[in-house]
């Protein structure tokens, strides 16, 4: 009888330590999101570090509940805790869902910015034609433009590219998400023009775009780049100098090289 009763103590379940695990990286996530409005030494970059820190703890958190659900069920009733399990993939649920409720509102505010300096560029460059009957020429635009005293420096950086970006692939879920780095770095221009472009051309033809980091750049969509804003779009201005937002900018009318 003493054999049997050992042999029922030692089957008797236990919880699953992933499980315990995908709760407490829940309970640190929340931790964190509590303290970051209370930081004080750099508060613009170390926000945003533990935003981002908050998210990551969200992912590892939810991959170690779901691995604890597996584990779980292959057991056969040895190990249990399905319901810190769940609760702790629910508490990293939320979690990634207020890193994204607080970096989407930040993210339009720097799209628009982006789309200011854009506008800005447009019309210094109304402005060049007027002065010399045509826009400036493709190899030289930036200091053309910087130059003429209409824009300054700052306006040809968008404020979303001087962070860099880190593509990571999340392998449990087969996708990949984007993240940003919360330090700056030096940039000089984020924009291109489209040589196709001429004052003639149709009011829809794409005469700015984004582009990567550079200056005096110019060329058609095969150098644009979405990267500034997350992969959702860019900012594009048109031929008759007003700025749109496009999630699909490849499919604009971007001229024709033999029309001149």
């Amino acid at each position: 009888m003493s054999k049997t009763n050992n042999d029922k103590e030692t089957q008797k379940p236990k919880i699953c330590k992933m499980a315990i695990m995908s709760l407490l990286f829940a309970a640190l996530g929340f931790l964190i999101f509590y303290f970051y409005k209370d930081i004080l030494v750099s508060p613009a970059t170390a926000r945003q570090l533990c935003i981002k820190i908050m998210c990551l703890i969200g992912v590892i958190g939810f991959i170690f509940g779901m691995g604890a659900l597996l584990r779980i069920k292959k057991s056969k009733q040895i190990l249990r805790g399905v319901t810190l399990s769940i609760l702790g993939m629910v508490l990293c649920l939320c979690l990634i869902g207020i890193w994204y409720l607080i970096t989407r509102p930040h993210c339009t505010a720097l799209r628009m910015l982006c789309g200011s300096n854009v506008n800005l560029l447009g019309k210094a460059t109304l402005f060049y034609q007027i002065k010399n009957d045509h826009y400036p020429e493709p190899n030289q635009w930036c200091d053309l433009l910087l130059n003429d005293g209409e824009v300054e420096a700052r306006n040809f950086i968008c404020p979303n590219s001087l962070r860099a970006t880190y593509l990571v692939y999340l392998w449990p879920f087969k996708s990949k998400i984007t993240l940003r780095s919360p330090f700056t770095r030096k940039g000089r221009c984020s924009y291109a023009i489209n040589p196709n472009c001429h004052p003639n051309s149709p009011p829809d033809t794409v005469f700015l775009f984004e582009t990567k980091d550079g200056w005096n750049q110019y060329g058609g969509k095969e150098i644009l780049t979405k990267e500034n804003h997350y992969g959702d779009g860019c900012n594009v201005l048109h031929n008759d100098m007003h700025c749109t937002y496009e999630s699909f900018p490849e499919k604009l009318n971007w001229g024709d090289k033999k029309d001149r």
